[in-house]
């Protein structure tokens, strides 16, 4: 689990065109339904955009809820950010498209999204 934060942490860092704004950060989680440890990167660039990052030691789209990587760009909406263009990787697998969603910010800076199974998870900004 310490190596996907540390790469996660490394994703948000790594580029050198990123914009702090509100939904900007690094957040983790932990999900109630099945204690699986999330690691959220979240990145806007110059266009307006956002690049996405989630390593998770349990994805619900892995077989046996197995670790995996989602990618995702993003736009925000009014009060929420949109994720858009998913792609999500299990183990050593390929990538394979994901389903779009959104995420809602807090007044403490938590961030809520609904699973693929209809649960709300909640992240917690770690890092600006």
């Amino acid at each position: 689990m310490r190596m996907m934060a540390i790469a996660a942490f490394t994703l948000l860092m790594m580029t050198g065109t990123a914009l702090a704004d509100k939904w900007t950060g690094l957040y983790q989680n932990v999900d109630h339904l099945d204690g699986a440890i999330g690691t959220l990167s979240v990145v806007k660039l110059e266009d307006g955009s956002y690049r996405i990052v989630v390593t998770t030691d349990a994805l619900n789209h892995c077989p046996g809820g197995g670790p995996g990587i989602v990618t995702a760009t993003g736009r925000e909406e009014g009060d929420r950010l949109i994720r858009e263009n998913v792609k999500y990787k299990c183990g050593d697998g390929p990538f394979q498209e994901g389903k779009g969603g959104a995420y809602m910010l807090d007044t403490n800076g938590v961030l809520s999204t609904e699973t693929i199974f209809g649960h709300t998870v909640y992240f917690h900004r770690v890092h600006p």
